[in-house]
């Protein structure tokens, strides 16, 4: 005859124990699930500039506008800010973690001009490479990467050695795994460039292939394009 298991009261209520225990352990996934996804939210606007403006240095009465390009986004997980009504100093900031990292320099210019993600130091984070001007008087263009594992800026030197001031500004491409340098040959552009150039702006633009980027003895060169 076969005998049917019946728990008594206190089995039922060890039973109902577990169950309820497995269903909020499932929650307790599913909920980190969405915080671990919700740290990597875009930052609103109005909350970039409360944390950009915070610091001394960056006065809190200025428009801010976000540039982040979309490969920018999606390789990094960060984003830029650009003061875009500096009169004459457009600075851009890196928002990545509640932290804002100023990269370049705007003054007299039209400040960063294009940006790339690349893991410039081949240490497994992507960094950004980008192309920026300044100056007083006298127009420069350069070039510049934020080291994302340490948010250090550093130079990107120039090979050969350049003999003056490049006032021409840039625009960065990743082509074949490499960094690209195009100089723009037009001069019609401020606007754009001053405000950060979209595709359909770049498209307008005159650009020559006038560099490729190389990474060797832990420093980032610009080596000149040979021209035929």
């Amino acid at each position: 005859m076969a005998m049917i298991f019946q728990p008594g009261r206190k089995g039922l209520l060890g039973l109902l124990a577990i169950v309820l225990a497995v269903v909020l352990a499932a929650g307790c996934n599913s909920g980190s699930g969405v915080t671990a996804a919700g740290e990597n939210q875009r930052m609103a606007l109005g909350e970039a500039e409360k944390l950009i403006f915070a610091a001394d240095s960056v006065p809190g009465d200025l428009e801010l506008a976000e540039i982040t390009p979309e490969d920018v986004w999606a390789q990094c997980g960060c984003q830029l800010f650009k003061i875009v009504d500096g009169g004459s100093s457009w600075e851009t900031f890196v928002v990545k973690e509640g932290k804002a990292t100023l990269i370049g320099r705007g003054f007299g210019g039209f400040g960063v001009t294009s940006v790339v993600p690349y893991d410039v130091n081949r240490d497994g984070t992507t960094d950004l490479v980008y192309a920026f001007s300044f100056g007083s008087g006298l127009h420069r263009s350069v070039l510049g990467w934020l080291d994302m594992a340490t948010r250090t800026e550093q130079p990107v030197e120039e090979s050969p050695p350049s003999r003056g001031f490049r006032m021409d500004d840039l625009i960065l491409r990743v082509e074949a795994g490499q960094v690209v340098v195009y100089t723009i040959t037009d001069g019609e552009n401020w606007h754009a460039l001053r405000l950060y150039p979209t595709e359909e702006d770049i498209g307008e633009m005159k650009l020559v292939k006038s560099g490729v980027l190389v990474y060797q003895d832990e420093v980032l060169y610009n080596q000149a394009a040979v021209s035929n």
